[in-house]
């Protein structure tokens, strides 16, 4: 089972328009979103970014349903991880905080409660702001 991780391991800063970009729609709240679709950028994740706007955020893809584990390795920023199963919300995590100076074998890793085909990764305190909740349908458009 690969790490993901909740930046995941090692990305440059700013969202870049030439990476594939996409749309989540959650509770009436539209993300614009970078896809991390291959190992590479999801690797990458959201390390070394400085921020998100509050309707930004990043979407991972999987090939099939799996335990998908994140971790905060190079991440500037907290963020709200949300697992997604067949565009449903099985569960989330909030406030995830990057962890400086801490070694990478002593990192938390988060993982979902079931199998997942897809992780949103949003500006903490999201999760909150919008009283998300186990259940509730995720509307994707992407290329």
């Amino acid at each position: 089972m690969a790490l993901v991780a909740a930046g995941f391991l090692i990305l440059g800063s700013g969202l870049i328009s030439k990476e594939k970009r996409g749309k989540v729609l959650i509770k009436e709240q539209e993300f614009s979103v970078e896809i991390a679709d291959n190992p590479m950028k999801r690797s990458r994740g959201l390390s070394g970014r400085a921020g998100l706007e509050m309707n930004e955020g990043m979407l991972f893809l999987f090939s099939g349903a799996g335990y998908q584990r994140f971790w905060m390795k190079g991440m500037i920023i907290p963020i709200d991880i949300i697992w997604i199963k067949d565009n449903k919300i099985v569960g989330f995590e909030r406030n995830a905080q990057p962890e400086p100076g801490v070694k990478q074998g002593q990192l938390n890793v988060y993982s979902p409660p079931e199998a997942v085909d897809k992780v949103l990764e949003v500006p903490a305190g999201t999760v909150e702001r919008l009283d998300i909740q186990v259940g509730e349908t995720v509307v994707l458009s992407y290329n």
